[in-house]
């Protein structure tokens, strides 16, 4: 089958490796003109570069590892240094440093009482949610802020905003107190890596064996027993199948009026 896997971030780039193994004919097709979404980083010189989106990898990226470890690319990564920094806290103009251990310097700000409540539900969410980043989806009905406000401001301000609304650009009012809870289990006794080179740098190795085209964004698609119909800049492209590696938005919008076509089976994926 020819198809088309529309997004060259680590989703997309994944999907293809594993169709075109499959015995498929596989073209990506990427908007920008770089290839790894938002693990891309900027070179800025020799030995230099900006990650301007994912910044680490981790151990309970237990799929992610074993993909590049079939590819040979365990290799690129590489322990962070332990920066004192990121466990310091800048509250009411006033510094506060981790303590040697590297005990988070948020916790100088809590009562003994605020502290006991912290670890007492950290040890509920720990018994309660299943492992691997496994969503709880019972604790989905509800926001992250709403989660955690019986804990008191303090803990909320001191301890969970800078521990995840910086990481994931997102306030705690519209982050699920699902993945908060995910997260919470998952990073016990994690280990964090970044890449020899750049985020992307795995992408762009994987790219090597695969058709890419950059500069190359899809407009739209029209479904059809037949296939698949994609509009691009040059014309339209038929393929048997399509894969939307993209974010939800724009994958709306490719699918305009279609969407409702792909909602019965997408609970399924």
């Amino acid at each position: 089958m020819r198809i088309a896997v529309v997004g060259s971030g680590p989703a997309g780039m994944t999907a293809a490796y594993r169709l075109q193994q499959a015995g498929h004919s596989v073209e990506v097709l990427e908007a920008r003109e770089v290839i790894g979404g938002r693990t891309h980083a900027e070179r800025l010189g020799p030995g230099h570069h900006c990650d301007t989106g994912a910044g680490w990898l981790t151990t309970f990226y237990t799929r992610t590892l074993a993909l590049l470890d079939e590819l040979g690319l365990r290799g690129l990564l590489i322990r962070p240094r332990n920066v004192r920094g990121a466990a310091d806290l800048l509250a009411n103009g006033q510094l506060y440093r981790a303590d040697v251990p590297g005990e988070r310097a948020a916790f100088k700000l809590l009562s003994p009482e605020e502290r006991q409540a912290l670890q007492m539900y950290l040890e509920r969410v720990y018994a309660e949610q299943p492992d691997g980043l496994t969503i709880d989806l019972g604790a989905d009905d509800r926001d992250a802020e709403s989660e955690l406000a019986s804990l008191g401001h303090r803990v909320v301000d001191y301890v969970f905003r800078p521990w995840f609304e910086g990481p994931f650009f997102t306030p705690l009012r519209l982050m699920s107190a699902a993945k908060l809870r995910s997260w919470l289990k998952a990073y016990v006794g994690a280990t964090f890596y970044q890449v020899d080179g750049g985020m992307d740098m795995p992408w762009l190795r994987l790219a090597e064996q695969l058709e890419v085209r950059t500069g190359e964004p899809v407009n739209a698609a029209r479904i059809s027993a037949g296939g698949v119909e994609l509009e691009v800049p040059t014309g339209a492209r038929r393929y048997d199948g399509a894969v939307l590696a993209c974010p939800a938005v724009i994958s709306a919008r490719i699918l305009g009026d279609q969407v409702d076509q792909v909602l019965p089976w997408l609970g399924e994926v």
